[in-house]
């Protein structure tokens, strides 16, 4: 690739990253600018299929949890119980509102 087709970025990066981006480098023997590019093509194709294929299983999943939740608790204050008879009422024989 020709310094004619690219544009120049300052990117900084953290003393760990860098550390790894060269060792990564040295053992592939590409530059780190090569890598850098990589990655960073890498990284938009990722979200550009993420974005294309919808939510992730995980969330997915999640929303379907919450909604199975929701179902049985309105399906629970349907079905709720008459009100029970106090002990107090129970003894007395009358009638509890």
């Amino acid at each position: 690739m020709t310094s004619k087709n690219l544009v120049l970025r300052t990117v900084y990066l953290s003393p760990t990253v860098d550390d790894e981006l060269r060792d990564k480098a040295y053992s592939s023997r590409k530059s780190k600018n090569d890598l850098i590019r990589m990655y960073i093509e890498m990284g938009m194709k990722a979200e550009r299929d993420a974005k294309r294929s919808g939510p992730k299983p995980a969330a997915a999943k999640k929303a379907g949890a919450i909604a199975v939740k929701a179902a049985a608790a309105k399906k629970a204050v349907a079905k709720k119980a008459p009100a029970k008879k106090t002990v107090a009422a129970k003894r007395a024989g009358g009638v509890v509102a």
